[in-house]
C-alpha cells in the first residue's frame, strides 16, 4: 500500500476540512495509512480516535509540524488484538522519529502505551506505561 507524505500541518489542516472522509483506498493512503488490517471503512473512525493524541504530541517542542510527517498503521499482532499506531518522521531525510502506541493489542502488552524512538534506533520501547507517560515524554 502506498502512502501520502505530506508534513503534519498540512495532514491537521485536511483532516480538520474533512478530506479524510469518504473510505475509500485511495483516501486511505492520503490520510497517511500505510498498512491495516480492518476494512478500508473503519480506517476514518480509527483516525477520528487518534486524531486528538496528534492534536497532543504536536504541542512539544520535539516536534516540527513543518518538517515532520506522519503516518498510521492497524497492527495485526499474532496473539492479540488490532490496535493503531502512528509514527512521526522527517520529511527530508524520511527517517522515522517516533512511533506511538497508544494502547497495544498484543496479548502480553495488557494494553499498555509505548513510545519507540531513534534514542534507541527504534530497537525496543524506550516508553511505556499509559497515555499520559507519553504525554509526560514529550513534555506536553
Amino acid at each position: 500500500m502506498s502512502y501520502m507524505k505530506m508534513t503534519i500541518r498540512e495532514f491537521m489542516w485536511k483532516y480538520e476540512g474533512g478530506f479524510f472522509g469518504d473510505n475509500t483506498f485511495e483516501t486511505a493512503c492520503e490520510a497517511g495509512w500505510h498498512d491495516w488490517f480492518c476494512p478500508v471503512s473503519k480506517l476514518e473512525k480509527r483516525l477520528d480516535k487518534l486524531y486528538p493524541k496528534i492534536k497532543v504530541i504536536v504541542q512539544s517542542e520535539k516536534i516540527n509540524i513543518d518538517t515532520m510527517f506522519v503516518v498510521f498503521e492497524n497492527v495485526c499482532p499474532a496473539e492479540g488484538s488490532l490496535y493503531d499506531r502512528f509514527a512521526i518522521g522527517g520529511m527530508k531525510s524520511d527517517e522515522t522519529l517516533y512511533v506511538i502506541v497508544p494502547k497495544s493489542g498484543h496479548k502480553g502488552d495488557k494494553g499498555r502505551a509505548e513510545l519507540w524512538g531513534r534514542e534507541n534506533g527504534l530497537n525496543g520501547p524506550i516508553i511505556t506505561g499509559t497515555w499520559e507517560t507519553i504525554k509526560t515524554y514529550f513534555g506536553v
